[in-house]
């Protein structure tokens, strides 16, 4: 056991180190005699805006669309929507971007088994299935751009090697997906003639991946992933189109999509994180083939390359802190209810006071934001109260002590959520929330907490929770309703 961990310790420093020396050697191909001070130059004179702002919306929508493929593979099997098959393929892209050999796909894989309840070896086939769309589209977009433009003999080689190796993929793809109980029984023989211990080990995995491949049965659906990978990849050339007229040049959609072909092929061998050095190096090599000057490749490499990063690290980011936050908060009330399960039997009741660790936080005055939060949480208006500020008072102190109550990561979590809304409040109305009209507030209130995205919810949940509960149990509100009760009667 102890020489098997070892061993898988020394090969993952050998696949770092190995990417490592792969990314220095590409870079130090393609900076060779490299002018800094011209690269400077072009960078200082470039315009980004608006072409930076129009690339950008491209490769979210090229992101967006991965995220429906993922969607299409899955859906024989778990119905998830859109904007979480997105969020899928995001964090896996944000973690390769800082941790090497593409540890991204693990990480995705194994965030689409928690959120859809699949197996993880029909997770990993799904992603692994991703890739192999991703390099076939690459590998026939190249094919075809460097047919029009000519460039056939200085790739023909890489084109034909490629083809080789995802034509090996398919054929093993094809076999599992024309004859899955051959491939099962295949492997049932085998591993029961090798060791009979590995075999219902060994048929579980086996059963993930011919699960992953089902929605590839229907020649259909095999056409529209095919197809559906060649648009994705046009997206991302158009990020590499729209991003040239910033530096007073510009590409033709073949030109572009060479480039992007050249780029992306080079990259899908694994890496140091972010493939920072081998994405410049076949990005410049790419461009100069076109004619490009090499200093304006360079800038053009390292403008796109930080665009795409940036875009990445902060959508994956904030998923990946919200996928935490959840996970943190399901944790903790699991550890919860099992330490009341624990005690259940020396009580004849067992409840659960709310709000009792909170009592003495609430004497302290609520900060606007909360306070602004409880009035558009509260239907105030369906209620005749003779002074309603009190009331809402109450109420977002209670909102408050309840926040304070929770421990400190979770507290700390919840201020970066609301720290988030209130940047985007400010960024669509410019003012702060605590400053808009009532109707507005309510307005936006509902649409973060009931509307249709789950993040959103989660986010206000604890905020809408308490906020309802104080004030249907405030006397003054109890009293009115209770009047009312008494008056239809």
């Amino acid at each position: 056991m102890r020489n098997t961990k070892a061993t898988r310790g020394l090969l993952r420093i050998f696949f770092f180190i190995a990417g490592i020396l792969f990314s220095i050697f590409f870079m130090l191909m393609a900076m060779k005699n490299m002018e800094w001070q011209h690269v400077r130059e072009v960078i200082s004179n470039a315009q980004l805006y608006p072409w930076i702002l129009f690339a950008v919306l491209c490769y979210v929508a090229s992101l967006c669309l991965r995220g429906l493929r993922t969607k299409l593979l899955v859906s024989h099997d778990s119905n998830l929507s859109v904007v979480t098959a997105s969020n899928i393929v995001v964090v896996g892209h944000a973690v390769n971007n800082i941790l090497p050999v593409r540890i991204g796909e693990l990480a995705r894989a194994g965030m689409l088994t928690e959120r859809t309840g699949l197996s993880f070896a029909q997770s990993i086939t799904v992603v692994l299935l991703e890739r192999l769309f991703d390099g076939i589209a690459i590998v026939v977009l190249l094919a075809g751009a460097s047919y029009f433009l000519n460039t056939w003999a200085l790739i023909e080689k890489t084109v034909l090697f490629s083809s080789f190796i995802f034509g090996i993929a398919v054929i093993g793809v094809l076999f599992i997906v024309l004859a899955p109980n051959r491939f099962l029984a295949v492997t049932s023989k085998s591993t029961s003639f090798i060791n009979p211990r590995w075999h219902d080990p060994v048929l579980r995995f086996i059963m993930g991946i011919v699960n992953g491949v089902n929605y590839l049965r229907s020649q259909a659906n095999l056409g529209k992933i095919l197809l559906l990978s060649m648009v994705i990849w046009f997206c991302d050339a158009g990020l590499y189109l729209l991003v040239m007229p910033a530096f007073g040049s510009t590409l033709t959609i073949v030109q572009a999509t060479f480039v992007m072909a050249v780029t992306n092929l080079g990259i899908l061998i694994p890496s140091g994180p972010g493939h920072i050095i081998p994405f410049r190096s076949f990005c410049i090599q790419g461009l100069t083939f076109l004619g490009i000057a090499p200093a304006t490749a360079t800038g053009f490499a390292m403008v796109v390359q930080i665009a795409t990063y940036i875009t990445l690290t902060l959508w994956g980011g904030a998923v990946i802190i919200w996928y935490c936050v959840r996970l943190a908060l399901t944790i903790n009330l699991t550890k919860r209810a099992t330490s009341i399960d624990k005690y259940a039997d020396q009580f004849s009741i067992t409840a659960n006071l709310l709000g009792s660790t909170a009592a003495e936080k609430m004497n302290e005055v609520p900060s606007p934001l909360i306070y602004s939060l409880a009035e558009a949480a509260v239907p105030i208006d369906s209620v005749a109260l003779s002074d309603q500020r009190v009331v809402i008072s109450y109420t977002a102190r209670f909102i408050q002590g309840e926040i304070k109550s929770l421990p400190k990561k979770f507290q700390i979590l919840l201020k970066i959520g609301m720290a988030g809304f209130g940047a985007l409040v400010r960024i669509r109305y410019f003012q702060s929330f605590a400053h808009l009209p009532l109707p507005t507030r309510v307005a936006i209130f509902n649409a973060w907490a009931y509307g249709s995205v789950s993040v959103t919810r989660q986010l206000f949940k604890l905020i809408r929770s308490t906020a309802l509960l104080a004030f249907f149990e405030h006397p003054a509100v109890v009293t009115v309703l209770e009047n009312r009760h008494c008056d239809s009667r």
